[in-house]
């Protein structure tokens, strides 16, 4: 029986074309049903600023395998797959890796990814792509093929490029990947070599935009292999010189959950904070217009003496 790690290699290296997000969000929401143990519905669709219309998040109520699978086989048939999950509010982990861990978990989330991303026209002649020492003999022998694994979330077999040309890009880059290996794998690479693909040379190649990347990296992906002689290597990293960051532990389920109910609670406090704040703004404002109604010698009054100043009013007032 095919485990689902298995069925998520199987959905990655089916090229089925993905329905548009909207519909899948709408479509998705409305065959999960109600939820049982929460107000509204089973699943919730997550808001996500930039994703160019090829991923979007979701929250489960309770994840148990049945809805997991559900989710899974639905999203797989319109052209979608899982790349992380985690507990909502808090940072999500690589899908395959980890799905096991949140099953039985309230208020799950989960992001999914298009199979084919929105195409864009690259209108620049060069792209560029980093690569380990232990590949480079292979690229320049038969160039870059599409590869099945990624190094930082579960993607379908693509070649990913980036366009800016700014050296501390490449850089960024090779140490942002070098730090995703474990220690064992980086002992194993020396440098990496920055290639720079002539565009000119595989006119015919679709690009697609890749929404899970920084914005200054320009990234994109095709799907097709690059031959050898549109490429061309332009730079050499020696990781010898790449800042090591502190590699982050994954917190167990129960920190998780701790963290969580804290980061909850801090904004219970804020948006109750936010409406105390609010409601003395507006009883300010009121008592500015009560007083602003006022007649000019009471809004002019020395307050240091109000007595004085009150019978002041009423004599000038009897005498008139």
């Amino acid at each position: 029986m095919m485990n689902l790690k298995e069925h998520i290699r199987k959905v990655l290296k089916e090229e089925t074309k993905s329905t548009d997000m909207e519909t899948v969000q709408t479509d998705l929401v409305n065959r999960m049903g109600k939820s049982d143990i929460k107000d509204g519905d089973r699943i919730t669709i997550v808001d996500k600023l930039i994703s160019f219309g090829s991923s979007f998040r979701i929250i489960v109520d309770r994840l148990d395998q049945v809805a997991l699978d559900e989710i899974i086989n639905f999203t797989k048939k319109n052209g979608w797959f899982p790349i992380a999950i985690g507990l909502s509010d808090m940072d999500l982990h690589k899908f395959s890796s980890y799905f096991k861990d949140y099953i039985g978990e309230e208020d799950v989330e989960i992001e999914f990814e298009a199979n084919e991303s929105q195409k864009i026209n690259v209108t620049k002649t060069k792209a560029f792509h980093v690569t380990p020492d232990i590949f480079i003999d292979q690229i320049k022998q038969s160039g870059l093929t599409l590869k099945s694994e990624s190094k930082l979330a579960d993607h379908p077999n693509r070649i990913y490029l980036f366009l800016n040309d700014q050296k501390d890009v490449a850089k960024n880059m090779v140490s942002i990947l070098w730090n995703s290996l474990s220690f064992d794998k980086r002992r194993t690479i020396k440098k990496y070599y920055v290639l720079e693909i002539d565009l000119t040379k595989i006119k015919n190649h679709k690009f697609y935009a890749d929404s899970q990347t920084m914005i200054t990296f320009e990234a994109i992906y095709t799907t097709e292999p690059i031959p050898a002689s549109a490429i061309k290597i332009i730079d050499e990293i020696d990781t010898s010189d790449l800042k090591v960051y502190d590699p982050q532990v994954k917190m167990s389920k129960d920190e998780e959950k701790r963290k969580r109910g804290e980061k909850r609670k801090e904004e219970e406090e804020r948006i109750e904070k936010e409406k105390k704040d609010a409601a003395f703004s507006a009883r300010l404002e009121k008592l500015k217009q009560g007083f602003a109604q006022l007649p000019p010698e009471v809004q002019n009054m020395d307050i240091s003496n109000l007595e004085e100043s009150i019978r002041r009013i009423i004599r000038k007032q009897l005498l008139k």
